[in-house]
């Protein structure tokens, strides 16, 4: 009997053996690729997941990546600085931390690059209650606003004043955690607040609530479109091992353009990750990230998109702002190398 159930493995072996051969010669035939396992890829946030990411969850869970041969880990986000840290650390492999971030860790000799837009138009806004007298950016003068004293926001509006005619030593600044910036604008102890506009639907929400309504003054409508958010990597990433960066780039932004042409579905996807998220806002904070995402050149040259010269203009105001004397070499702060040319209407 043992000697008739060893027989009877051995031919399933056998047989086992020949489908193998028969698949394997079948995927060399038809020229496809042959099956391996995925690797584990390190994405990180520049803060908590929350709606305006919901595109980077639908790249993996609707398998962009999986086809890229990448299994791909998102890791909440403490700050673009902190993303930089962990990118020179080796504990991810890419981020989307600020441009602005990126142009400071280049001039202190970090190295890490650019590959693409995420906020290709900045989502950098200043909000303050209708009705307290502040109805043009001039009327800041002599104002108090508050920021998280980590956030870029407060270093860029300098070069947002002067561009409006506003003396940017006239305004005072009060520093708060960023869960309190609205609700103390909302209460008046400070006149205004710096914020993201990805960020809006939940601000008009609890202004409504709180029976007031918002002026918002965006720093893209007025001088200061300068790169926010993009995918970002280290050098030695692109230059040990470019072959996972064009894998990683071409599945990402195929999965954002996805999450661009099914933006309630995409919202499902950080849901799952995050159920502690409102469907509506969600849904909303995605859609505002689609407009910063869906620019004028992503719509010419593919999303993603970065020019030269507004490369440029986003590192001379980031080297202004935080007095920078040596600024890296536009070039040096990224490459288009690794874009798919992904169309988007």
């Amino acid at each position: 009997m043992f000697q008739a159930k060893t027989r009877a493995h051995s031919g399933r072996t056998r047989i086992l053996a020949v489908s193998t051969a028969l698949a394997l010669g079948l995927f060399a035939l038809l020229g496809a690729p042959m099956p391996s396992q995925a690797e584990k890829v390190v994405h990180t946030l520049d803060w908590v997941p929350y709606g305006r990411d919901a595109g980077f969850y639908a790249a993996a869970a609707k398998g962009f990546l999986k086809e890229e041969g990448i299994d791909l880990v998102i890791m909440r986000g403490k700050g673009s600085s902190e993303t930089v840290k962990r990118l020179k650390a080796g504990e991810a492999d890419f981020g989307t931390p600020d441009a602005g971030v990126v142009t400071i860790s280049r001039s202190r000799g970090i190295q890490v690059k650019m590959l693409g837009a995420f906020h290709a138009r900045t989502p950098i806004t200043v909000v303050t209650v209708k009705g307290r007298g502040i109805n043009t950016i001039k009327d800041f003068a002599g104002k108090t606003l508050a920021d998280a004293s980590f956030s870029s926001s407060h270093k860029v509006f300098p070069a947002f004043a002067r561009k409006n005619g506003l003396d940017p030593k006239t305004v005072k600044w009060e520093f708060m955690s960023p869960g309190a910036l609205g609700s103390s604008g909302l209460a008046g102890t400070v006149d205004g607040w710096a914020a993201y506009a990805t960020n809006e639907p939940s601000q008009k929400k609890a202004a409504k609530q709180a029976g007031k309504e918002l002026l918002i003054f965006r720093f893209a409508d007025h001088g200061v479109d300068i790169y926010s958010n993009s995918t970002t990597t280290t050098d030695e990433k692109i230059k040990n091992n470019p072959d996972q960066v064009r894998r990683y780039m071409r599945g990402m932004y195929k999965g954002l353009a996805w999450a661009i042409a099914n933006p309630k579905e995409a919202t499902e996807f950080i849901l799952k990750k995050a159920p502690v998220l409102n469907r509506d806002t969600a849904n909303a904070h995605w859609r505002i990230a689609i407009n910063h995402l869906v620019t004028p050149a992503a719509k010419k040259h593919g999303l993603g998109y970065m020019s030269k010269e507004k490369v440029a203009f986003t590192r001379d105001t980031i080297a202004e702002a935080y007095n920078i004397k040596k600024k890296p070499a536009v070039s040096d702060l990224y490459t288009t190398e690794f874009l798919p040319k992904i169309m988007v209407k």
